[in-house]
Parts: C-alpha cells; sequence; structure tokens
C-alpha cells in the first residue's frame, strides 16, 4: 500500500500502487515527482503526484534498500545482491531524474557487502553502508569510492550525516 497526507498525518488516503507485491522504501524529489523501491529490484517513478507510475529500474536478484538524491536530477540507489549465497552490493546512479540508470562500482567491490543505505551531504561527498560493517566513502560524486575502517562486523542499516564531519550509522548488536 501507498498512503499519503495533505494535512500534517490528521487524515490518510491510499494512492494506486504499481502492480508490485511488496515495497522496501520510497522517497520524493517533489510533491509531483515520486519513487518507490520494490521487490525484485524494481524502481518506480510517478511524475504526477502517484496517479500514474513507471518502471525505471529493474533487477531480478537485486534488493534496493534506500534511494538518496542530492538534487533535483542526480540520485544514487544503494543495492544488495541476493544470489546463491553472493553477498555483493552496488551502487546504481541516475543523471536524469531516474529514468537511466548507470552503475557505480566501488573501487573495492570484492569486499563491499549487501549495502543498506546511501547518504550525500553535497554533490561531491557520500557514505554507504551495508552488511558486516561495510563503510563507503566518494568525495567525487560517486565516481570512485574508498572503503573506511570500520568498528563492527555487525550490519550497518542506516547512514546519515548532518555536515561533512559529523555522521551516524545504525544497525545490529
Amino acid at each position: 500500500k501507498i498512503l499519503t497526507t495533505t494535512d500534517g498525518g490528521l487524515t490518510w488516503r491510499t494512492l494506486n500502487p504499481p502492480d508490485n507485491p511488496v515495497f522496501y522504501s520510497g522517497t520524493a524529489i517533489d510533491p509531483q515527482t515520486i519513487f518507490l523501491l520494490g521487490h525484485y529490484g524494481t524502481v518506480y517513478k510517478s511524475s504526477d503526484g502517484g496517479i500514474s507510475w513507471k518502471l525505471t529500474f529493474a533487477g531480478s536478484t537485486q534488493i534496493l534498500y534506500n534511494l538518496f538524491f542530492v538534487n533535483d536530477s542526480t540520485g544514487y540507489l544503494a543495492v544488495g545482491e541476493t544470489g546463491h549465497g553472493s553477498t555483493s552490493g552496488k551502487i546504481h546512479k541516475t543523471l536524469n531524474k531516474g529514468e537511466d540508470w548507470s552503475t557505480s562500482l566501488p573501487s573495492y567491490a570484492s569486499s563491499l557487502k549487501h549495502l543498506h543505505s546511501i547518504y550525500f551531504v553535497n554533490e561531491q561527498l557520500g557514505y554507504v553502508v551495508g552488511k558486516e560493517g561495510s563503510i563507503g566513502k566518494t568525495t567525487n560524486s560517486g565516481n570512485s569510492w574508498a572503503k573506511l575502517n570500520s568498528p563492527t562486523n555487525q550490519s550497518l542499516n542506516k547512514v546519515l550525516f548532518l555536515d561533512s564531519l559529523t555522521g551516524y550509522s545504525v544497525g545490529a548488536n
């Protein structure tokens, strides 16, 4: 289900969802442009406030955990792979409001684990976290990524930053 409110949560109405049984996450870049991350690695986009939906990304073995837009055109997907024991992750990038996606593989891709969250402080500086304490950082808009030291080997599920120096990540104990 997709619910929306326009009165601060006093009342809610249901939007017509695209044909997908499960949605994991979503984001909006303005009142009309909404994205949903669905089962089987799908991204749906609405350009009319949720009235109609278009499939803009599909990948049958991927779980898309998080989508973050740094401006009204450029966005990044944090992806966890789920095929036959695979634990690798990927980052996908769009430069045109989710119409097309490219793959941005960190230079340490072999050690990158299921990615759960991605966050950009500005258009250049971004962080990603995932399984087994994986933490990555980019300083050039996702063109390259560096693996950062992590004090944990437990899954990290969310990352956010208040500014270029102060950030938080939460996950398993």
